[in-house]
C-alpha cells in the first residue's frame, strides 16, 4: 500500500543507479543519499539490495548520518554498498533492487529503487 507523499519520511534519494564493483578503484560502491524527514529520534533505517528473486544480495553499511547500529533521525543519511553479500561474494552482473526501510513510530516506512551491476 503507497502512503501518500506527505507520509513518506524518506526524501531526495540520491542512488549510483550503475556500479562496477570490480575493485580498480573506479565506482566500487553504490552510494545511496537521502533525507529522512519527521523522525525526531534515533530509529532503525537499513539499506538493503535485493535480486529480482527477492533474494538479499547484500546490505550497505552507514558512512555519514546513521549510526554503524543502522540508528538514524531526521537528516541526511549516507550508505555504501560494495557489492558484496555478508560471505564476501561478489554479486553477479544484473539489476538489483535497493530498499531503504525506517521502522518509525507509526509503522515501516520504504523506497525502492532499481540498481545495476555491470563488470
Amino acid at each position: 500500500s503507497l502512503r501518500p507523499l506527505e507520509d513518506q519520511l524518506v526524501h531526495n534519494v540520491i542512488l549510483d543507479r550503475v556500479f562496477t564493483p570490480n575493485g580498480d578503484g573506479i565506482n566500487d560502491q553504490a552510494r545511496v543519499s537521502f533525507t529522512l524527514l519527521k523522525v525526531l529520534i534515533e530509529r532503525p533505517v537499513a539499506v538493503n539490495f535485493y535480486d529480482l528473486q527477492g533474494r538479499l544480495a547484500g546490505s550497505a553499511r552507514a558512512t555519514s548520518g546513521a549510526t554503524a547500529a543502522g540508528q538514524g533521525k531526521v537528516g541526511t543519511l549516507e550508505f555504501a554498498w560494495d557489492g558484496r553479500d555478508a560471505k564476501g561474494q561478489l554479486a553477479p552482473p544484473g539489476i538489483y533492487l535497493c530498499r531503504i526501510s525506517v521502522d518509525a513510530d507509526r509503522g515501516k516506512s520504504e523506497q525502492v529503487q532499481l540498481v545495476h551491476v555491470v563488470y
